[in-house]
C-alpha cells in the first residue's frame, strides 16, 4: 500500500507499507517513480520556502559596493563585508586591544544608502 500526504507547509511524505518483503521490492519502483514526480510537482520543503525567506541571498552585497560602504561610527573607517553564520554583515575593519571594533552604521545611514541603491 502506498500512502502520499500533501501538507500546506512544503512536508510532503510518502509512504509505502508492504506485507512481504516481495511485495516490497514490487512497489518500491513505483513508489520512487511517484516521489520524484511528487518532488518534480511540489518540490521540497526548502525550495517552497526559498523565496520567502530569501533563500539566505535576498540581500546579500557585492564587493563593488565597497566604495559605497557606510563609515563606522566611532573610527569614520568605510565598512568591509563580512560573512558569519548568519549571512552578511557590514564591520569595521579596525582591530583596537586584539577585538574588533564594535561600531555600527547607524539605521537611518543604512536606509538611505539602501534607498538611493534603489533609485538607482
Amino acid at each position: 500500500m502506498i500512502e502520499i500526504f500533501l501538507s500546506s507547509d512544503g512536508k510532503n511524505t510518502l509512504h509505502l507499507q508492504s506485507e512481504s518483503t516481495q511485495d516490497l521490492n514490487k512497489d518500491l519502483p513505483y513508489a520512487k517513480q511517484l516521489f520524484k514526480k511528487m518532488l518534480e510537482e511540489y518540490g521540497t520543503k526548502k525550495d517552497q520556502w526559498a523565496p520567502v525567506m530569501g533563500n539566505g541571498k535576498a540581500n546579500q552585497l557585492t564587493e563593488e559596493d565597497s566604495n559605497q560602504n557606510p563609515l563606522c561610527s566611532i573610527h569614520q573607517e568605510r565598512m568591509v563585508l563580512k560573512t558569519g553564520r548568519f549571512g552578511q554583515f557590514m564591520a569595521c575593519p579596525i582591530k583596537v586591544d586584539g577585538e574588533w571594533c564594535r561600531g555600527r552604521p547607524t539605521k537611518a545611514v543604512l536606509k538611505l544608502e539602501e534607498s538611493i541603491r534603489k533609485v538607482i
